[in-house]
């Protein structure tokens, strides 16, 4: 089952098109993919506020990625972690 969904709302960043997820058991929008297969539709794991994740990065498990970071590359972010703030990783 899906626990969020893209919204018609996308940006161009970094030569790249990302597009606003949405909570679909609460109707809250989210941070930014690139396409689903940055962010996992199983555990707890969720994007946050103006957070990016986009190329090959994978979030998964239960880590949430908030505030302004920037996941991409080949990074993966699992288990319990938090990446908040002006985060970087890749």
């Amino acid at each position: 089952m899906k626990k969020y969904k893209l919204t018609d709302e996308s940006m161009n960043y970094r030569g790249r098109t990302l597009w606003r997820i949405e909570d679909i058991a609460s109707g809250e929008k989210g941070g930014w993919i690139e396409s689903e297969s940055n962010l996992s539709h199983t555990g707890r794991c969720m994007i946050l506020d103006e957070a990016k994740v986009y190329g090959n990065a994978k979030v998964y498990d239960n880590a949430i990625i908030s505030g302004f970071s920037n996941v991409y590359d080949e990074a993966e972010v699992f288990g319990n972690a938090v990446v908040s703030a002006y985060v970087s990783v890749f």
